[in-house]
């Protein structure tokens, strides 16, 4: 499988109210938002929606085990592996 597309943004420009977050184990902070899916690593923001490849862009829960990202969102539950979303 290939990487998710994201765009970077700075923080201030998160979508949304934040409805979800959870530590990585590489540090990452993942932030959902009922617009989208954010990954706070090293001082930068990605941003991630379902034009990124998210089955939806309501993330309600977000868990990181054993190299996959579970998410909760509007549809239902997810899964997604980590590698997808690069460094």
């Amino acid at each position: 499988p290939g990487s998710l597309l994201f765009r970077s943004t700075p923080l201030r420009e998160l979508p949304g109210l934040i409805t979800a977050l959870a530590e990585g184990a590489d540090g990452a902070i993942w932030i959902g938002t009922p617009n989208g899916l954010g990954r706070l690593r090293d001082g930068r923001l990605n941003v991630y929606s379902d034009l990124s490849g998210l089955d939806d862009s309501t993330i309600l829960g977000v868990l990181e085990h054993q190299g996959e990202l579970w998410l909760a969102d509007g549809i239902g539950v997810s899964s997604i592996p980590l590698a997808q979303f690069g460094n």
